[in-house]
């Protein structure tokens, strides 16, 4: 885990747990203008900026001429600040020198690199049994669930709300040799004293119990009991927002039978760390609601892109849902969306002009996210107050 100082232009080099002999790295965009840029990093450094004469040409605004200087070095990639205005930010906290093991990221301005081993460079996927995004934490979930699929052992998903556990759960049923039998989704409150046998007749397939922390003490108890001897053929897969030591176990007894049962635990990511996901889950969500090519001008990607989703893909979802009902029926829509995009403009203008709209819209949403506590809104933006003031000016704000 790469390690970050909270006190501003910090000079910060942790090196990687392992120390392999120097590699092939490859650097992804995966948020900002230019995604899904990429660039391969060997033996000579690469410097990224806006100017045309360095290695990487960036066309993101925030960055500087000669924003960062990225080199391979023995176990990651070391990157270093040129003297840029809106500096390099790790995790939230900006650096001037740092060394990153690959699956890291680091933010220029509006811009996002993701950082990669060449060796592991399977081609990404986009979709896994019902589960969508690219992200690096996604390829690990992805890889994760594969490898259980094929065992009979319990299985427990741990995440926040609203990330997607239930699905995940649906989707080791479908690549798993229990595809075949029946999917039955319990919640957690609706199982008695007597466990999920007397919660459902099925005993075959999978059983997925929802919110395992919202279980009695009876039934834990029960839970417990069943998952040391099975429930007939059928596969139990929990979920559950807390520790599952909090959840199933209570007792020094109980926790001590939790420890030999064998359950996989697998972490599901929530919606923050997924960088570069948003506008593939907006992709599938509007299809899922029936508005398949609605779309969305600057200034509500801006305002989406602006969110911290605390409720997660669950609150994406509801936020698309109410613009489904207030747009999807509008009459023109579809030609006020060619509008908005400019398609009478020549490439330059209306480029500008969608630029233009989502600074304002995206300055107008960091603002009123940090109750216009300008400080607070350039850090969560990952930009400099400078450059943030700048913007506030520029569009009356």
């Amino acid at each position: 885990m790469d390690h970050v100082s909270p006190a501003p232009d910090t000079d910060l080099f942790s090196a990687a747990e392992t120390t392999p002999p120097l590699g092939t790295f490859r650097l992804t965009v995966v948020e900002g203008p230019d995604r899904p840029s990429t660039r391969l990093l060997r033996g000579i450094p690469v410097v990224a900026g806006t100017a045309p004469y360095v290695d990487w040409v960036l066309s993101d605004g925030t960055v500087s001429r000669r924003h960062a200087r990225l080199a391979a070095v023995p176990g990651g990639v070391e990157v270093r600040d040129l003297g840029s205005k809106n500096g390099l930010w790790l995790a939230g906290g900006r650096v001037i020198h740092a060394c990153l093991a690959p699956g890291s990221a680091v933010r220029l301005g509006r811009t996002v690199i993701q950082i990669a081993c060449e060796q592991d460079l399977a081609p990404s996927r986009r979709e896994l049994a019902g589960l969508h995004g690219q992200s690096p934490v996604m390829q690990r979930l992805y890889n994760e669930l594969e490898r259980l699929a094929g065992a009979h052992t319990p299985v427990i998903l741990e995440g926040e709300a609203g990330v997607g556990k239930a699905r995940a759960a649906r989707a080791l049923h479908r690549l798993g040799p229990q595809a075949d039998g029946p999917c039955v989704v319990i919640e957690a409150r609706d199982v008695g004293g007597r466990g999920l046998s007397g919660a459902t007749p099925v005993r075959s397939g999978t059983v997925i119990v929802t919110q395992l922390e919202l279980l009695s003490e009876a039934a834990r108890l029960a839970v417990l009991a069943e998952l040391e001897v099975g429930l007939g053929t059928a596969r139990i897969i929990g979920t559950t927002r807390k520790d599952l030591n909090r959840t199933l176990a209570t007792t020094e007894a109980s926790r001590s039978r939790l420890g030999q049962l064998g359950l996989s635990r697998v972490r599901v990511p929530p919606l923050r760390e997924r960088g570069g996901d948003l506008l593939l889950l907006i992709d599938e969500l509007f299809l899922e609601l029936g508005a398949a090519g609605l779309g969305l001008g600057p200034e509500d990607l801006g305002e989406l892109q602006a969110q911290r989703w605390p409720e997660n893909i669950r609150e994406l979802r509801r936020n698309l849902a109410r613009r489904v009902v207030t747009r999807v029926d509008r009459p023109g829509a579809e030609r006020a969306s060619e509008a908005a995009i400019g398609t009478d403009l020549p490439y330059k203008i209306a480029r500008g002009q969608l630029l233009e709209a989502f600074e304002r819209e995206y300055t107008r949403a960091i603002l009123a996210r940090a109750d216009g506590n300008i400080s607070h809104a350039a850090r969560v933006a990952g930009i400099d107050r400078v450059y943030l003031h700048r913007l506030i000016r520029k569009y009356g704000l």
